[in-house]
């Protein structure tokens, strides 16, 4: 990843408290810091939290799961694409998901715009029994398809998530 060593980064948390810890880390890179939620419908909905542990997802962990969400924290939802269209990325960009089981919905909200990355790592879900009403990671594949990516690396596999990186077909 050396070509996005000096870039500027984007980022995007649906928890406050995520843009502490970036400050510190990101102290001379120059960055912009979205806290809002990325969904397939905009408005605001309800996140379960686990503060502590950096934790949170719109869907309910299930008993395989690690963690119990504390907190039921409203948070404003906006689409991958209207953040895509809002920072005027036209290409060389890349795009790195880790939402805790709502990936696909994630992928689903940038439209065509996403098409326009370089990449997409994405932590997925290959057992679907993590949280209620999981996607499979078939379904992922194919929406990754559809948006004219193809798997290039497994970057990481773990017994129930894989971290994989995706380039345009």
């Amino acid at each position: 990843m050396e070509c996005i060593k000096d870039s500027k980064l984007i980022l995007v948390d649906s928890l406050h408290e995520s843009e502490e810890g970036v400050e510190t880390i990101l102290k001379k890179r120059e960055y912009s810091f979205e806290c809002v939620a990325i969904g397939k419908n905009p408005g605001k909905k309800y996140m379960n939290v686990e503060v502590a542990h950096g934790g949170s997802s719109f869907l309910k962990t299930i008993k395989i799961n690690r963690g119990k969400f504390l907190e039921k924290r409203k948070v404003i939802v906006v689409r991958l694409d209207e953040i895509i269209k809002k920072y005027n990325l036209k290409n060389n960009f890349g795009i790195k998901i880790d939402t805790e089981g709502f990936e696909l919905d994630v992928v689903k909200s940038g439209g065509d715009e996403i098409k326009k990355a370089s990449f997409v790592l994405c932590e997925v879900r290959h057992n679907h029994e993590s949280f209620e009403n999981q996607y499979l990671l078939k379904e992922f594949m194919l929406e990754m398809q559809h948006k004219g990516f193809v798997l290039t690396k497994i970057l990481s596999a773990k017994p129930f998530i894989a971290d994989l990186c995706f380039e345009p077909i």
